[in-house]
């Protein structure tokens, strides 16, 4: 009698049948799946944003230029003269003159900086800037940089006449 009785008992207190075992860990699978597809679309169209955005910013500095055309003395002022080399518009931003210590014989103070406002130029427009740098003497070696709000520039080494 007892052997019958705990045989009723283990009948009842079987588990879940393994059909249902089987469907349960499906559904649980997939549920997870689609979790883990949903959270990666977010990571990856976020991740391509910013790179289409990086990707526009270096096209328009690769076609972007700037060229040191000329620079003239005329006693303490000092005019460059520059010009848009590339295919889109940019802005100047930034002027800057340093002499060159190693020049023999340097005797100017010539270490000035100077925001541009000049706005934007054209492909092929020109602009120019004056700054004061005094002390100068004939001979004299100014290294001059000009740099665009995109991060081109141009520099060039000047002699003073």
């Amino acid at each position: 009698m007892w052997h019958r009785l705990r045989r009723r008992i283990n009948r009842r207190k079987k588990a879940v049948a393994p059909v249902l075992a089987t469907l349960l860990v499906i559904a649980v699978g997939v549920s997870l799946s689609v979790i883990l597809f949903i959270w990666s679309q977010g990571f990856l169209s976020q991740n391509s944003e910013s790179i289409s955005s990086q990707q526009g910013a270096q096209n328009q500095v690769a076609q972007s230029s700037i060229v040191l055309e000329a620079v003239t003395f005329s006693g303490t002022t000092t005019t460059v003269y520059f010009r848009n080399g590339g295919a889109v518009s940019i802005t100047p931003a930034l002027l800057i003159a340093q002499g060159i210590s190693s020049n023999y014989g340097f005797t100017g103070t010539a270490t000035n900086s100077t925001n541009l406002t000049s706005g934007s130029l054209a492909n092929g427009v020109g602009g120019s800037n004056a700054m004061t740098l005094s002390g100068l003497a004939s001979g004299d070696v100014v290294m001059f940089k000009i740099t665009t709000t995109a991060g081109t520039f141009a520099q060039g080494t000047y002699t003073v006449p």
